[in-house]
């Protein structure tokens, strides 16, 4: 077997493996932060439903490849994606509007009902081999589109304020670089399920690391106690001469 193949085939994915697990468990200090808090905040919770969904569905694709790569990246975010979003959803009447409730609620029955009612039909229909794969296949790509998609609210805010503090650094680099090493597994594998949704993945993850070099934290916050005091706020008054 040649190195390229090795860092195909076996390396590519096995790091791979390694960032999406450290993506699935970067979202738990601010899960128990807006737990402990009773309040959502700006925190955007419908992702942690949709990785649950979206992991569930690529556990169950990897029995019909035989891919134990995707198993191993997917297995524990599903389990901690249905974590976070039990954990979300108990969040008081106060800290959640009814709708966001919801809508998280329909993320996750919906989707684990589309999942399980899907593969369930691969099966009972007895569908050729090719054929059921493509069809688990494309089940998996709509879901991961949309999983990738869902920060798109949150590009158009830091677009419209020009203010990315909302994001993280180190993990929309991760997230791209996680996605990257996928796509370039799904394309020496041959296998447009795993490319495609990775390509569109690693380009929404480049445009928030490149809206992050733009406008970076324009709001840096200073909390001493309960006041709370933005950078922005003591230069504006610098400049209209009401502080020294």
């Amino acid at each position: 077997m040649l190195a390229s193949d090795i860092l195909t085939q076996y390396v590519a994915p096995g790091v791979g493996v390694v960032t999406a697990i450290a993506i699935f468990v970067s979202p738990m200090k601010d899960v128990h932060g807006v737990v402990k808090s009773g309040d959502l905040g700006s925190y955007n919770p419908l992702p942690a439903a949709f990785t649950f969904v979206n992991c569930l569905g690529w556990a169950l694709y990897s029995f019909l490849v035989r891919d134990w790569f995707v198993f191993a990246a997917n297995f524990l975010g599903a389990l901690l994606g249905l974590y976070y979003s039990f954990q979300l959803v108990g969040v008081g009447p106060m800290g959640m509007s009814a709708l966001i409730r919801r809508q998280m609620l329909g993320v996750l029955m919906c989707g684990t009902f589309v999942m399980l009612l899907g593969f369930s039909m691969v099966n009972i229909l007895v569908l050729p081999q090719e054929t059921a794969k493509n069809v688990a296949g494309i089940i998996c790509d709509v879901v991961t589109i949309l999983w990738y998609i869902s920060p798109l609210s949150t590009i158009v805010s830091v677009l419209r304020t020009r203010d990315a503090s909302s994001f993280s650094l180190p993990f929309s680099l991760t997230c791209t670089v996680n996605a990257l090493l996928w796509l370039v597994y799904g394309l020496f594998t041959f296998s447009p399920f795993i490319w495609v949704p990775n390509s569109i993945g690693s380009l929404i993850g480049i445009l928030q690391i490149v809206l992050s070099a733009m406008f970076g934290r324009s709001k840096e916050r200073k909390c001493r106690g309960n006041d709370v005091e933005t950078v922005e706020t003591v230069e504006s008054q610098k400049q209209m001469r009401l502080i020294p």
